[in-house]
């Protein structure tokens, strides 16, 4: 049987490339590119020290430097792309008259100023997915994760979106507590640790909760 909660198709009232911003796709696109040429280079730099590694000579001691310096260029362009990448998290249009729709039916009493605190706080979990290493990492707002769940039910768009923002589909995790299991529980603190960084708030020692720890509580979200 299949999972009703995956779409076979995409919906129609998703407007053309509403969720890109072709500036960001085009700037993403070109570090990604890149980024594989800087590893090509390692690649052929380390052939060629390993080639040379025979002979200690000036020889050797340049395929070394090409190697270290391409190490260098991949880090920096990586970096780059890294960064690019949380802007467009950050900035990049999302569907929020489709996402505000789906959290008004789940959750009636919130409103429009609501609905975009929710849609904040699914960037900063985007962003804690990215600056993870896009390790698994939990959701821990049941509000957060209905404006996710609506957003990946446009297939297209979120695959579109995913693609620019991570180089790949970001897969649904359901909203979870802490609990017996230790990888559960190390997901969660990932995105503890990420949305407390996003807030400027020390994750060992905070004086408050970060957006997305703090919305279920705030809307009175049954079961959050």
């Amino acid at each position: 049987m299949s999972d009703p909660r995956t779409p076979k198709s995409e919906p129609r009232d998703v407007p053309q490339a509403m969720t890109t911003s072709p500036f960001f796709r085009l700037t993403i696109a070109r570090l990604v590119w890149l980024h594989r040429g800087m590893g090509l280079l390692v690649a052929i730099s380390l052939a060629m020290l390993v080639w040379r590694s025979g002979h200690v000579s000036s020889g050797f001691f340049g395929a070394f430097a090409q190697l270290f310096a391409a190490l260098v260029a991949w880090a920096a362009v990586r970096a780059w792309l890294t960064s690019a990448r949380r802007r467009f998290i950050r900035e990049a249009r999302l569907p929020t008259e489709l996402i505000g729709k789906a959290l008004r039916e789940a959750h009636p009493h919130l409103g429009v100023r609501e609905c975009d605190l929710v849609v904040r706080g699914l960037r900063q979990f985007f962003v804690a997915y990215l600056r993870s290493g896009q390790k698994t990492v939990g959701m821990p707002s049941k509000v957060v994760d209905t404006g996710w769940h609506a957003f990946i039910l446009h297939t297209r768009a979120y695959g579109e979106w995913c693609q620019t923002a991570f180089g790949g589909l970001m897969h649904h995790m359901p909203a979870e507590a802490m609990g017996p299991k230790a990888e559960r529980n190390d997901a969660l603190r990932r995105t503890w640790f990420w949305a407390c960084k996003e807030d400027g708030i020390d994750p060992r020692g905070p004086t408050r909760l970060p957006l997305l720890f703090a919305l279920d509580a705030k809307f009175d979200i049954v079961g959050g």
